[in-house]
């Protein structure tokens, strides 16, 4: 299950619960690329401040190579993998 909420310029928080994700680590804070993931059992949630929408917004046109498309698509890489 993923739930998307955009505040609209100032933050973002992505929460996905899967199944895939296991009961490991029980909690675990990651930076990367000025976005906050939070890792507990079964679930994620990615929190972008308002910073990073703003330069997504600049790369509209390119989202695919900008800093904040590239950390989303690495997790939802590894989360695939593990």
């Amino acid at each position: 299950m993923d739930i998307y909420i955009r505040g609209g310029q100032f933050f973002a928080l992505y929460l996905e619960i899967c199944r895939d994700f296991g009961s490991r680590p029980f909690f675990r804070l990651e930076t990367c690329d000025k976005e906050t993931i939070i890792q507990l059992p079964y679930a994620q949630i990615i929190w972008t401040p308002g910073a990073c929408l703003k330069d997504e917004a600049l790369n509209r046109g390119n989202n695919a190579n900008g800093p904040c498309a590239q950390t989303f698509s690495a997790h939802r890489a590894r989360a695939a993998e593990d």
